[in-house]
């Protein structure tokens, strides 16, 4: 029998995930804004757009929940909130985001590649590649992430199915 998220159990986990996602989100509209207004930024956008479907295409709720992710999650957009410090709250996007994803290799890769639709990214890299840095992000960013996903989902299709469902 294959579970669903109204058994007892299942559901506690998923109301979480989605309040912790939901709470993330709505502390991440300097970023938002960041990507419409900020000429150094604009290509981050984009990148989170190529980047959210990839992520979103292996999504499936697992069997066992990954509460040290979610506790780290939690973490850290606690420590952005108290500390008013931004990276930290879209680091803990970028964990919840990446939750989902069965494989801890997979969604490791795409927890470092969310980097690249972060602040971070370009104000550390704009000195050395100047401002072509956003059409060089969003062109890495595509070719890594294609690589990621392609391998993921061959990966993913060799291995013994364990319980999980789309989230």
């Amino acid at each position: 029998m294959r579970p669903t998220p109204t058994q007892p159990g299942r559901a506690a986990p998923l109301l979480v995930w989605v309040a912790a996602l939901a709470a993330a989100t709505s502390q991440c509209r300097p970023l938002f804004m960041a990507w419409l207004h900020d000429p150094t930024m604009r290509g981050s956008g984009w990148v989170f757009l190529l980047w959210l479907p990839a992520v979103a295409s292996l999504w499936r709720w697992p069997a066992k929940m990954p509460w040290a992710w979610i506790l780290g999650a939690f973490a850290l957009l606690f420590l952005g909130i108290l500390g008013e410090m931004q990276a930290l709250i879209y680091g803990g996007l970028s964990l919840l985001l990446c939750l989902p994803v069965p494989k801890l290799g997979a969604r490791l890769g795409f927890a470092a590649t969310s980097a690249a639709w972060m602040p971070l990214w370009y104000w550390a890299l704009r000195p050395l590649a100047g401002p072509s840095i956003a059409l060089w992000t969003l062109v890495g960013s595509a070719a890594l992430l294609g690589g990621l996903l392609v391998f993921t989902h061959l990966t993913l299709r060799h291995e013994p199915k364990e319980e999980s469902h789309p989230v």
